[in-house]
């Protein structure tokens, strides 16, 4: 075979089977790959084919206007951004001052808290010490006058007296009716004790004097219980010329008279005792019974009035049985049990039975002047007076009072207990150095108590009192008819207009305008009433208050306030702010010399803070706010640049003048004591509409 057919033969199987190795070894071969899709980026390494490539684009050279644009753009962008950086600045530096000022708030806070309750600790420590001095200055002073009777300070002495008058047996009418007129002397100086525990908010004394006067009476009870039951038992020995029995007795407000029927005459039309006479009917003359009316002091409150007058009870008893006469003997029947009472009408009898009518002596001197609704109520059962009392009769001219009830029980003149309410209108001002004066204006008459710096309480109208203790006062003006004591339940009262207010939140303006009351007129706003009657709103308090410079500003609650208020918008006031440092409220401010410039500025300030301010506030927070009161609405926002405070102490004093500080701080602790317990009593924030 010639070589050219073997290569020709080479040839054709290099045809059929490329060599591998000769594609490796080429430099330049590329692996075979699909095109890139629409939007796919090429891979790398991959060249785009000549014909792909876009020619260089000429850049377009700018204007001077646009290049100027541009520069202003950029300008902006930079100013942009330096205010951002100086906002988030101001910002951060803002949050970091409102931390320091929260601190600063609740520093302050504290330090009013800390402060108000050493004023508070202090003056009454000083109130015991000056009691306390006055007790041994009064033992002092019994020693020496060689006085033995019953020290109604000395608990073991009371109770001793208590046991042994308990014991011993007093049938003798004449002698019990003279210890009852010794004891009720004793009963009289530990009810003004508990008077002065009651305002001192000394509640174990109150208990103490409470359950003396309790137990002293209730021998008191017991003494004319076992008198009665002799006398029945030996009513034969007390026969007088009309074979009738008739006894009376009376002394220090307690009344005794007992009839015991033993002639059963059936012309007996009435029974005369002293002071009381009651109508009977043919049936009570025709049997065997006794009446006995008792007369005694009125000494609870009752619920729906308020008495006028002593408690008069009739009672009927059973006679027991006669004696019997044995040659010089008497024999008497021995009677386990006390005294068994007869209701009327007599069961005994079934005839018709009339009403008894009755006639009772009264003090005109403790009757309203409009005595249309005075009237007599069954004190044992209260709820069916109306229905058992009829024909309820007033004659002022002979002092007496005449009535008819179904059938016996506890009787007295009264008055609806809640009359008074709702006030009107009140204020608290200082009219004198060292006193202080209530003025309410009730929903029938007015009457002012002041309070000098004793804690003594006085009156010239409605009623007349002097130099007596505040519970004492409102005791005295209760049994005259004027019951100034406000309901637990507001809604007693029975009005709509009232909305009364929390414990609590009373009890916070009730001590701070106690506290403060020597410097500044306090009075009712009439949106006080308004404020808070939604369920979901913070129950509110708002008073209005100014600073008294000047003693003897008349009461009035009709000054325009329109004037003041332009003044206010005209040339507002720089207020104390919540990073000013606190006012000590312990001690009496630092006194410096002005210069004519600050004097000035001190009469202006005073002059501006003599103003009608409006305070109001909840049970955490305490604050001013703007005088709306001529308005429709109420502002309830505080005012701006002002403190808000937790007590209305530190509020006053943030607006009070240095002198009217000075004054509030020395001001008498008897003072605060008893407003307050006026206040407490009265709850005007509750009661005022």
């Amino acid at each position: 075979m010639s070589s050219r057919s073997k290569k020709s033969k080479s040839t054709a199987r290099s045809d059929k089977k490329p060599d591998e190795s000769n594609l490796t070894q080429v430099t330049d071969a590329q692996p075979m790959t699909e095109p890139p899709k629409e939007g796919e980026k090429p891979p790398e390494g991959e060249q785009k084919a000549p014909s792909e490539k876009k020619p260089k684009s000429r850049k377009k050279k700018l204007t001077a206007k646009e290049r100027k644009r541009l520069k202003l753009e950029q300008l902006e962008r930079e100013r942009q951004q330096q205010l951002a950086e100086k906002a988030n600045r101001e910002a951060e530096e803002r949050r970091k001052r409102e931390r320091e000022m929260a601190l600063a708030g609740q520093q302050r806070l504290q330090n009013e808290e800390t402060q108000l309750k050493e004023f508070r600790e202090a003056r009454i420590l000083n109130n015991a010490t000056i009691r306390a001095d006055a007790a041994k200055q009064t033992d002092w002073e019994t020693y020496l006058q060689c006085d033995h009777s019953t020290n109604p300070l000395d608990k073991a002495d009371v109770n001793s007296f208590i046991t042994l008058w308990r014991e011993a047996e007093d049938t003798n009418m004449p002698v019990l009716f003279e210890h009852i007129a010794t004891v009720v002397k004793l009963i009289n100086q530990l009810t003004n004790l508990r008077y002065t525990a009651e305002v001192a908010a000394i509640n174990e004394d109150v208990t103490r004097f409470s359950e003396h006067i309790n137990d002293i009476r209730s021998i008191i009870s017991q003494k004319i219980e076992l008198l009665t039951q002799h006398h029945l038992m030996f009513s034969d020995k007390y026969t007088g010329a009309k074979s009738e029995v008739l006894l009376n007795a009376e002394s220090s407000g307690y009344q005794y008279g007992l009839w015991v029927n033993l002639a059963k005459n059936p012309r007996i039309k009435d029974v005369e005792f002293n002071g009381v006479s009651v109508e009977i009917s043919k049936p009570v003359a025709m049997a065997s019974l006794a009446i006995r009316i008792k007369i005694t002091p009125s000494v609870t409150e009752y619920p729906k009035y308020s008495l006028l007058s002593p408690l008069m009870s009739c009672e009927f008893f059973q006679l027991p049985s006669p004696p019997k006469r044995v040659t010089t003997y008497v024999l008497r029947q021995s009677s386990a049990r006390s005294l068994i009472p007869i209701s009327y009408p007599l069961k005994s009898n079934n005839s018709p039975q009339p009403p008894l009518v009755f006639k009772m002596k009264i003090d005109t001197s403790r009757l309203p002047e409009n005595t249309d609704s005075v009237t007599v109520v069954k004190i044992d059962d209260i709820e069916n007076t109306q229905n058992l009392i009829s024909d309820v009769k007033l004659d002022l001219e002979t002092s007496t009072v005449t009535f008819s009830c179904k059938t016996t029980g506890i009787f007295a003149l009264a008055v609806p207990k809640y009359n008074q309410f709702p006030f009107s209108f009140w204020e608290v001002n200082s009219p004198v150095a060292d006193t202080v004066e209530l003025f309410v204006r009730t929903n029938i008459t007015e009457l002012a108590i002041t309070i000098d710096k004793n804690g003594l309480c006085s009156s010239d109208s409605p009623v007349q009192f002097s130099g007596i203790s505040a519970a004492a006062a409102l005791d005295i003006l209760r049994d005259h008819g004027f019951n100034l004591n406000a309901p637990v339940d507001i809604s007693e009262i029975n009005d709509q207009r009232v909305h009364g207010k929390p414990p609590a939140l009373e009890e916070v303006f009730s001590q701070g305008i106690a506290d403060t009351a020597t410097g500044f007129r306090i009075r009712a706003s009439c949106k006080n009433s308004q404020v808070s009657r939604g369920e979901h709103e913070d129950p509110r308090i708002i008073i209005l208050a100014r600073e008294i410079v000047n003693f003897g500003e008349p009461i009035t609650e009709d000054e325009a306030v329109e004037e003041e208020e332009e003044e206010e918008q005209k040339d507002p006031e720089i207020k104390v702010g919540e990073n000013s440092a606190p006012q000590n409220i312990s001690s009496p401010p630092q006194q410096q010399q002005p210069n004519a410039e600050t004097a000035s500025q001190s009469t202006k300030k005073q002059e501006k803070q003599t103003r009608w301010r409006c305070i109001q506030g909840t049970e955490k927070i305490i604050f001013e706010s703007r005088n709306t009161e001529n308005e429709e609405q109420t502002d309830i926002e505080m005012l701006p640049n002002t403190a808000f405070h937790q007590h209305v102490m530190p509020m006053l004093m943030d607006i009070a003048s240095e002198d009217v500080k000075t004054r509030v701080l020395k001001a008498s602790g008897f003072i605060a004591e008893t407003l307050k317990y006026l206040l407490s009593k009265l709850r005007l924030f509750s009661t005022t509409i």
